[in-house]
């Protein structure tokens, strides 16, 4: 699905592209956790390289990436190790936390399992750096509530 953003710094993109019926969210775990690791080489040697390394370590310590959503937005789902269906709802929301900068990066997806494959329910929220900067940018709807009394 192109412009449906893999997220977190692509770490994670691999397991949204693999999401289909049949998987279970423990592979999803494990192609994520996969991913992370291949990207290490891109990060050089600074504090977010070790980021990077901490959240691999941190997603292989988790049964899914996220949770399944239903009308109480914490939904029940299958077990961990059950095969995804079509019609299922889940978050993939993985969290990039950098103790030596005490910063956290956390982009929620929210999915539908398709027969074929997924959707992207969450598209259009904001994913790249100048997206998040540029929204962190603009007045919150408070502000802009106090500037017009």
């Amino acid at each position: 699905m192109e412009g449906a953003s893999p997220n977190l710094c692509g770490m994670c993109g691999e397991d949204l592209h693999s999401v289909r019926p049949g998987l279970s969210q423990h592979d999803l775990v494990k192609i994520c956790a996969a991913c992370a690791r291949e990207q290490l080489p891109n990060h050089g040697e600074g504090y977010l390289r070790r980021a990077v390394e901490d959240f691999a370590r941190e997603v292989e310590s988790h049964s899914t990436l996220g949770h399944y959503q239903d009308m109480n937005v914490l939904g029940a789902g299958p077990g961990n190790d059950e095969p995804l269906r079509a019609g299922m709802v889940f978050a993939i929301e993985p969290i990039l936390y950098s103790k030596e900068q005490n910063f956290a990066a956390v982009v929620e997806d929210v999915i539908l399992v398709t027969a074929d494959g997924y959707e992207v329910l969450s598209k259009g929220m904001p994913y790249t750096t100048d997206e998040i900067e540029k929204l962190m940018s603009q007045k919150s709807i408070i502000e802009a509530a106090d500037e017009r009394r």
